[in-house]
């Protein structure tokens, strides 16, 4: 044994020879750059290699940046990263292997939160507060699973489609019924980059404020504000797309589940009528 790991089988011996005498210790193509990163360190569970990119993931002749995700799978991590320390191991393990004047970056995937924000109404009889965090449970296995079980893939350019979440969603034993779903991505091309890039329209203009969204209690000053709560960044999207080759969509930690009374059949029976815990658009209506 070594490094804490079990010893090495015939497969693995087997398998471990023949990559050697293809990529031969050294680096040309994609495939040696990833196989020799996970045959010498361990505990990297996947690469993905962006050839002429700079760390910044620009395009810069001489510079290939490698994308790394430690196994950290089942261990109730959304995002898992590597450490700096581990970054610089790999880079400086690269720089040995790697062609005269190639510079070689290892980085952490990029991370894209995926939000929901609808309303749902739970069988009669339930316990709503209980439910409501099993559903938000549910929801984060459904869209991050490696993070609950060690036997599922982490993807690159994973897509999530609204209508599947709907589908996932309904198909709940405890679900009645669901009311005005929307998906909010901060990545893709109709994403929005921080506040400094939103957009809020003209005075008096509702109509496309679909990027700056302000939750159902309105407050008076952003800084009481809570982010995927009452300020979520994006606007709502049908199908959520990776923006960079080194992207990977997410699940949000929570997601904004409102409840709706037990066998109402419209969303004036929300918990909490009054015009504080009202919505403009939604259950707030301006002629």
């Amino acid at each position: 044994t070594s490094g804490g790991q079990d010893s090495e089988t015939v497969a693995s011996l087997r398998l471990r020879t023949y990559e050697r005498l293809r990529h031969r210790d050294r680096t040309v193509n994609y495939w040696d750059y990833e196989r020799l990163i996970l045959d010498n360190f361990p505990e990297i569970y996947k690469t993905k290699l962006l050839p002429c990119t700079n760390k910044d993931q620009k395009n810069t002749p001489g510079h290939v940046t490698v994308v790394v995700i430690p196994d950290q799978r089942g261990n109730n991590i959304i995002q898992p990263k590597c450490s700096q320390l581990l970054l610089d191991r790999i880079e400086a393990f690269m720089v040995t292997k790697s062609q005269p004047g190639i510079k070689v970056h290892a980085v952490n995937p990029t991370y894209e939160s995926v939000h929901f924000d609808f309303y749902v109404s739970f069988l009669s009889g339930l316990d709503t507060g209980y439910y409501k965090q099993q559903l938000n449970r549910e929801l984060q296995a459904f869209l991050s699973p490696w993070a609950f079980d060690k036997k599922d893939q982490i993807y690159f350019g994973a897509v999530f489609y609204k209508t599947d979440i709907i589908r996932f969603i309904e198909t709940r034993k405890y679900v009645d019924y669901i009311s005005t779903f929307e998906m909010y991505a901060t990545g893709g091309e109709s994403a929005v980059y921080g506040i400094g890039g939103m957009f809020v329209a003209a005075s008096g203009d509702l109509e496309n404020l679909d990027d700056f969204i302000v939750g159902e209690t309105l407050r008076p000053a952003i800084d009481d504000m809570v982010v995927e709560d009452n300020f979520i960044v994006g606007r709502p999207v049908d199908v959520a797309v990776a923006s960079s080759p080194s992207g990977i969509l997410v699940t949000a930690v929570n997601h904004r589940i409102r409840i709706i009374e037990a066998g109402a059949t419209s969303r004036s029976s929300i918990n909490g009528i009054g015009i504080g815990s009202m919505a403009i658009e939604i259950d707030f209506i301006i002629p």
